[in-house]
């Protein structure tokens, strides 16, 4: 027990060291709190570095077009799906020194430059007719006032107050007659500014609202109310001074004007926005060259829409039409609305994996998206363009299937012909590729540590467990095809690309598809369900990592996927024969 605590702490201790250093290469952002900005009013700029950053960087570039009010740093953790992000954040408080056009330079942060960004900085407001004197006052803006059906409204609400207030609060924007959808959109804003040569406390909220009908759309004046605080003391019953009259103030009402879908599009899919991208990618991310297509073997290709002024429920599914030759299993779509100062851009993604039936050279068809441009007002297409893959034939396949001569069954000489003939499917090799190992290494030593602690813990069960050893889990005949197939294309993926991390889920998920009644927990419970040669290359892995040679070229990902597709091989041949403890991979076939 003693040993396995201290390897308990080193575990932990390389964790915290991990997520230090996995995001090393990434990029700073820098964002802005709202837009537009007046001058006399303060705004927050946001830059976020996903890596560690041993010294604060200078700001002082900044001094020459804003005054620095304020700045601070923290840092954020998140865990998502099992996985570790670490970001520092510093918030730079900065009020103008004078309007126009501005660009943030990038700014220095240990070895990374944040991205640069223009700023527009407008005159100081000026004082409105009735609202220049008051104490407290509320207004309202939507942007546009002449919208187009289900496209996104900026609606934004400005508290301005000269006093202190305690039990303050607003309401939500009431809409009568036609329909809407209304959502917040992120935090309040709070900063100072100057009207009419009075100081102001600013406090914005910004809401977006998508018209569901065309015509006439009223949006209710917003209504603050709250209780102005004094300093003196009131009374014996108020020692702190803390009362005050309670002040009521109302916005003025906004009515949009709601258009309809133009005649164009009638009866096509509505996609109003601001800006509209379609992407796909291969393994590896945007820009990774098309990979290896073989006959029977899965490939996983990424489709990604993202538009400005739309939520991702709004986006259509992004499923291709595949020529004969091709099959295609999806995954589940990812849905995310990623808010910003301007509204909110929807982004869906969607990965399918393709296997091909035949060899030779299959076009990929062009996919295109049309969607209206609220910038132009104008109807454009986002497409795809085709792609052409070369499928290669599977291992021992004969190269006449390329060229798919017509022939009697009876004059094709195959070699070898002894035993039956092998499917394609039951026809599998992969050829060995290099790649760089990029920071998988790191990852991987952990992944390493918990497969020996896991070897450890099963060594001390069965030396010190009294009483006979139970059997282990037969394995479960019906298993779900489809799920199999892409946890392959995911477990392929992984060991392509080097990713250790990816490398130890995908195994799980591929083990739980497997035995889908008692999936395995761990590496090592896999390890000594599946037997060799899975085992051996599990093996190879633990030891080169163990000993901190985590680059040894004595083991690649590739050998893992090399060890699953020999071990489907030898099962497909016994699965007419004697059953060792182990179902086929594709029962039925």
């Amino acid at each position: 027990m003693v040993v396995m605590r201290h390897m308990m702490v080193v575990v932990i201790a390389l964790l915290c060291w991990l997520v230090s250093i996995e995001s090393a290469f990434s990029a700073v952002d820098v964002t802005v709190d709202r837009s537009p900005i007046h001058l006399n009013e303060s705004f927050s700029l946001t830059f976020r570095a996903d890596q560690d950053v041993d010294v604060d960087p200078d700001f002082s570039v900044l001094n020459d077009y804003f005054e620095i009010i304020n700045q601070s740093r923290r840092s954020n953790i998140q865990i998502t799906n099992g996985s570790m992000s670490r970001a520092i954040i510093w918030t730079i408080s900065l009020m103008p020194k004078k309007a126009g056009s501005f660009m943030i330079p990038p700014i220095l942060f240990d070895t990374e430059y944040s991205s640069a960004l223009r700023l527009e900085v407008l005159p100081a407001q000026k004082a409105k007719s009735g609202k220049g004197g008051e104490e407290i006052f509320v207004t309202v803006q939507a942007d546009p006032e002449k919208p187009y059906v289900q496209s996104q409204v900026l609606y934004t609400v400005r508290l301005f107050r000269r006093v202190e207030l305690a039990e303050a609060s607003l309401n939500e924007p009431e809409i009568d007659g036609t329909q809407a959808v209304v959502q917040k959109l992120g935090d309040d804003h709070t900063f100072n500014t100057s009207i009419g040569n009075r100081n102001y406390r600013v406090t914005e909220r910004k809401y977006v609202i998508f018209p569901q009908k065309s015509g006439k759309l009223s949006i209710a004046p917003m209504q603050f109310k709250g209780r102005v605080v004094t300093n003196r003391r009131a009374s014996m019953f108020d020692p702190f001074g803390r009362s005050g009259s309670i002040h009521r103030v109302m916005s003025d009402p906004i009515e949009l004007d709601v258009q309809p879908i133009p005649m164009v599009l009638q009866g096509q899919p509505w996609l109003p926005a601001n800006v509209l991208k379609l992407t796909a990618h291969w393994p590896g991310g945007a820009g990774a060259k098309q990979p290896r297509f073989q006959v029977g073997e899965p490939v996983t290709r990424t489709i990604t829409v993202q538009a400005e002024g739309l939520t991702a429920a709004q986006l259509p599914a992004l499923m291709p039409d595949l020529p004969d030759g091709l099959k295609g299993f999806p995954d589940q779509p990812v849905l995310e609305d990623r808010p910003s100062a301007s509204g909110i851009t929807g982004i869906r993604q969607e990965k399918i994996a393709i296997i091909p039936a035949q060899a030779g050279s299959i076009t990929l068809p062009a996919m295109a998206l049309s969607w209206w441009n609220l910038q132009t007002n104008q109807l454009e297409t986002t497409e795809i363009p085709a792609e052409v893959i070369e499928v290669i034939p599977a291992v021992n396949q004969p190269q006449t299937a390329m060229v798919q001569p017509v022939q009697p069954p009876q004059q094709i000489i195959l070699p070898n012909q002894d035993k039956p003939t092998e499917t394609p499917e039951d026809q599998k090799v992969i050829t060995k590729e290099i790649n760089t190992p990029g920071y998988w290494p790191y990852v991987a030593l952990i992944c390493a540590l918990g497969w020996v602690l896991s070897l450890y813990l099963l060594w001390h069960q069965r030396r010190y467990k009294t009483g006979p050893v139970k059997p282990r889990a037969k394995a479960i005949g019906t298993i779900d095809k489809k799920a199999l197939i892409q946890a392959e294309a995911r477990l392929k993926e992984a060991c392509r690309g080097q990713q250790a991390r990816e490398l130890k889920e995908a195994l799980l998920v591929w083990g739980q598809a497997f035995w889908p009644e008692d999936p395995p927990l761990s590496l090592g419970a896999l390890s000594m369900r599946t037997g060799e040669p899975l085992t051996q290359a599990l093996q190879s892995l633990g030891a080169a990592l163990y000993s901190g040679q985590a680059g040894d070229s004595n083991w690649q990902g590739e050998k893992v996927w090399e060890a699953i597709s020999s071990m489907k091989k030898s099962r497909s041949e016994k699965s007419g024969g004697k059953k060792d403890g182990l179902a086929p991979l594709y029962p039925g076939e």
